[in-house]
């Protein structure tokens, strides 16, 4: 069914952030509503307030998730970044946990300039922080278009996962 056939006025009154607004304050508004339950550990006497922070948080995000450009974001592929940034936080928890435990631990740091080819802030932003959870590596330094890495060990190879990181948060920005 076309709205717009029916509704001709629709277009003109509500221009399409709007319609995105909307749906960001639905979404980000069920998400704390939910997380303020947890919290709460479900406590009845606490539903009114969590819903009325839940809205008005969830308001500020969606305005400003639409001036920011978090209207882009092709969520189908969030799914894939979170399997994959899972695996390699539990890949990185196992690598410390044998350094931990080596009577010597072997360290060898070093520095490199990762190139970014991430568009928005947004992406280039969670890649930085990313990046800490991933075996061995934290980002040290942000510039526009590269990053500077700290990896633990020279042995370890960083490069191949970094990358699949970025094609990840690539994808998830819609240049991919």
């Amino acid at each position: 069914m076309n709205t717009q056939a029916l509704f001709p006025w629709f277009k003109r009154r509500f221009p399409r952030i709007w319609l995105t607004v909307l749906r960001l304050w639905l979404g980000f508004s069920v998400m704390l509503w939910a997380f303020w339950w947890g919290l709460t550990e479900g406590a009845s006497d606490a539903y009114g307030w969590g819903a009325m922070v839940s809205l008005l948080l969830g308001l500020g995000l969606s305005v400003q998730g639409a001036k920011s450009g978090w209207t882009k974001v092709v969520w189908r592929h969030l799914p894939g970044l979170v399997v994959f940034m899972m695996l390699e936080s539990f890949k990185g928890g196992w690598d410390v946990a044998l350094r931990a435990l080596a009577p010597q631990p072997q360290t060898r740091d070093y520095f490199f300039d990762y190139p970014l080819q991430l568009q928005t802030r947004w992406a280039r932003d969670l890649w930085t922080l990313l990046v800490g959870l991933m075996p061995g590596t934290v980002a040290v330094k942000a510039a526009a278009s590269e990053v500077e890495v700290q990896v633990l060990d020279q042995a370890m190879a960083v490069d191949a996962s970094l990358s699949r990181l970025e094609w990840h948060l690539l994808k998830l920005e819609g240049s991919r």
